[in-house]
């Protein structure tokens, strides 16, 4: 096809008894597409960047983005991924700028797919074409400015193979007089749905059989109903344009959404312009194109990454290769996740009203008889209002366009126009109601239980990491010599220990982290936590590993974070201040020689930036930290190897901190050899006593969960030395006991 930058061909059926052709139109299903669109937001491994700014679902839990939805509990939910990419919970914030242009991207694709009965053929290639450049042009970018490093702020390959595609079948359904939201697979989903409704479990070919003929009379039934007069109405009625698109039309959408996407791509980078992303495009295009748009290509997979595919495992212990391992310890014991049914994505029961544009979606000063439908529709409502027209950040290339704050502001300005398109592509998409694109999720359940059960896995899977879990209670030492240092010359209030890690889920509540960088000290907002998981290693089923997890969205301690998202603060000298916005550096570190200290002060927001004045006392302590020599722990060989497997070092025992909850069944054995070795080498005694485990086991059998966990803790600490009382009696009653009771090991 004769279009600028266009990989892909038509396909032609054509029969030679009787001379006809006709396209042949085939779809990737477009629900699939936007599921993993979505989910590149939790990714810990990724930042999206579209022009110079960046996208994060954090900040839209301040405006009550569910904590499944947030945190990626259901990965087929196609509500949970519609509530990641539009109104209510993508609300104006300093922090969601690029998250609109995300959100943009999506409801264009939505608008040739899935919502396709709302926009004429000419409004489906125009939005696909933009779509398309919009892509490529932020594959060029990342790549013509972080080189190397461009993957990790952008889509993910598969993602981008599969979007590109959904973009270009939409486009040559314009040609034809196919409904793309018609041929959709969601559609062979729901029949297939409601053939094995009447069914439980795995169905036959008998179930399928009398499935479909239930469905059928049902549908017969329905068709009874009916008026005389209603029957002959098709079913799928657009008042849109159905006229397929002729080349000479496509060729002229394709220069008109190129342009578009060129000027919305521009004015969303600092200090950017039409040329210099026509000239990456077309470089990219014609040097590196070819390994994204071929079907296959062989590309090393980052295993530093997370997959947010990967299989997390809800319980399991894994293999840490000890030679003195028991067999107990030796086994994995694998259990499925069993997900409770997400309520939090439910429906609110409220009439959602007429579905022409209701008076609830209309923008304030929006004129409702102008819906734009088009990137073209958005630009052009953006710059012919009459606040807008006299801004000199429009004038690319000219002093007043140039800089931080000018992109911000033309990214603002577009918001109205664009936050209006969004609304309407996604109410006409028919998946989510009017009532829930207004007022969001009506769910008066308290989310304590969900929050609990992220805490403890975060808490489970630390646990399983020993060597890393060591390292952060060795690195929490070393933050205690720095503190101590601090608080000598009085600065005590400064700078405080960080006891746990808060996403960015309230802009003024933001939490202020001091950094070592490249050995220097820098002040950073906490974006987003990321615990760890226990996954299944493709390469070896049978094997699992820990590797970086979902974002969590509630406050996380420190020894159980394993990397931040963390936006880097700059210092304005003329107003002796801090701020950080959507443009500024995010930084993707691990807590073990990074962070320092918390610090305090004032944050305010603002439209565009996010302000921090420091207190005095933290200006104090900051100063102080250059001539502070900070400990730094050394990069072990096991390093690596300690995230993969549960590997114990030597001096584990003297790392690993117990509770009543560190003595589960699972990880019984280990755990009772550290804790005994600790009370071995208080007593400096030699030899760990293997008949412990068997011990509980006999004893509390009839104990489970929590119980049994908190019963060894209670007989496992009265073996520590106390001054007040002596515990050498106490010592010979147990072993006594373990000698009786145990059996034979």
């Amino acid at each position: 096809m004769p279009l600028r930058w266009w990989p892909y061909k038509r396909v032609f059926f054509r029969c030679p008894d009787t001379h006809t052709e006709f396209d042949i139109v085939g779809h990737n299903g477009a629900f699939h597409v936007l599921k993993r669109l979505s989910l590149q937001l939790c990714s810990s491994g990724r930042k999206l960047r579209w022009g110079s700014l960046w996208a994060d679902t954090t900040p839209m839990l301040q405006y009550n983005l569910p904590h499944k939805t947030y945190g990626a509990s259901d990965l087929m939910s196609d509500k949970a991924s519609a509530h990641r990419l539009c109104p209510p919970y993508l609300e104006r914030s300093a922090f969601l700028l690029g998250q609109h242009m995300l959100s943009l991207v999506a409801a264009l694709i939505c608008s040739c797919t899935t919502a396709s009965k709302a926009f004429s053929k000419y409004e489906h290639a125009l939005n696909a074409l933009t779509a398309f450049y919009m892509l490529c042009i932020h594959i060029a970018q990342n790549k013509d400015c972080h080189r190397q490093d461009w993957q990790r702020w952008t889509l993910s390959l598969t993602t981008l193979r599969n979007t590109l595609a959904l973009t270009g079948f939409a486009v040559h359904a314009s040609m034809t007089e196919v409904e793309p939201c018609n041929v959709q697979e969601i559609n062979i989903e729901r029949f297939f749905s409601a053939i094995k409704a009447p069914f439980r479990g795995s169905a036959s070919i008998r179930d399928m059989i009398q499935g479909e003929a239930q469905h059928h009379l049902s549908q017969i039934r329905q068709l009874d109903r009916l008026a005389d007069s209603a029957r002959g109405v098709p079913e799928h009625v657009s008042p849109q344009s159905r006229d397929p698109m002729t080349m000479e039309q496509l060729q002229q959408c394709s220069k008109e959404a190129l342009a578009a996407s060129l000027q919305v791509m521009a004015w969303a980078t600092v200090d950017g312009s039409c040329d210099d992303l026509w000239y990456a495009t077309n470089h990219w295009f014609n040097e590196h194109a070819a390994s994204v748009f071929q079907s296959s290509v062989d590309l090393e997979q980052d295993d530093n990454d997370f997959d947010i595919h990967d299989e997390e495992l809800a319980d399991a212990e894994l293999d840490g290769e000890q030679p003195d391992d028991a067999s107990a310890t030796a086994r994995l014991g694998l259990l499925q996740r069993d997900e409770p049914e997400q309520d939090e994505t439910e429906e609110p029961t409220i009439e959602p009203g007429p579905r022409n544009l209701p008076e609830q979606l209309i923008e304030e000063g929006f004129d409702p008889k102008v819906q734009p439908k088009t990137l073209i529709d958005i630009l052009k409502q953006t710059i012919n209002n009459p606040k807008h027209k006299d801004k000199a950040v429009w004038n690319l290339g000219e002093e007043g366009s140039l800089g931080d704050r000018a992109c911000l502001m033309r990214v603002q300005m577009l918001q109205k126009a664009l936050r209006h398109c969004i609304k309407y592509t996604r109410m006409e998409e028919n998946l989510l109601s009017c009532a829930m694109i207004e007022r969001g999720v009506a769910n008066s359940r308290s989310p304590w239980n969900q929050r609990e059960y992220l805490l403890h896995m975060a808490r489970r899977n630390a646990n399983l990491a020993k060597t890393r879990l060591s390292r952060l209670q060795m690195w929490s030492s070393a933050q205690d010599i720095v503190l101590q240092k601090v608080a000598e010359v009085g600065h005590n209030e400064g700078l405080l220990k960080v006891k746990a890690f808060r996403p960015c889920s309230k802009e003024c509540d933001a939490q202020i982290l001091a950094l070592r960088i490249e050995d220097t000290v820098q002040l950073a907002i906490t974006l987003a936590v990321f615990r760890g998981a226990v996954v299944r290693n493709p390469k070896k089923p049978e094997a699992t590993r820990i590797r970086t997890s979902k974002p969590i969205p509630v406050p996380l301690q420190a020894e159980y974070a394993k990397l931040l998202h963390c936006v880097r603060l700059e210092h304005d000298d003329s107003r002796d201040e801090y701020t950080c916005s959507c443009i500024s550096d995010v930084l993707m570190v691990t807590p073990v020689n990074t962070i320092i200290g918390e610090v305090h002060g004032q944050v305010s927001c603002s439209s565009l930036r996010l302000h921090f004045k420091l207190s005095d006392a933290s200006k104090a302590a900051l100063a102080m930290l250059p001539n502070i020599d900070i400990p730094t722990l050394r990069e072990n060989s096991g390093a690596q190897a300690s995230e993969d497997r549960a590997d114990v070092g030597l001096d584990q025992s003297a790392m690993v901190s117990f509770n009543d909850r560190s003595f589960s069944r699972t990880s019984l054995d280990a755990n009772c050899k550290l804790f005994l070795e600790r009370v071995l080498r208080e007593y400096r005694s030699k030899g760990t006593p293997v008949e412990v485990p068997s011990y509980f086991l006999q004893l509390l059998r009839d104990s489970k969960g929590f119980r049994f966990s908190s019963s060894v803790f209670n007989h496992l600490k009265v073996l520590l030395p106390d001054r007040r009382q002596p515990t050498t009696r106490r010592i010979v009653e147990f072993f006594t006991d373990v000698w009786k009771i145990a059996p034979a090991v």
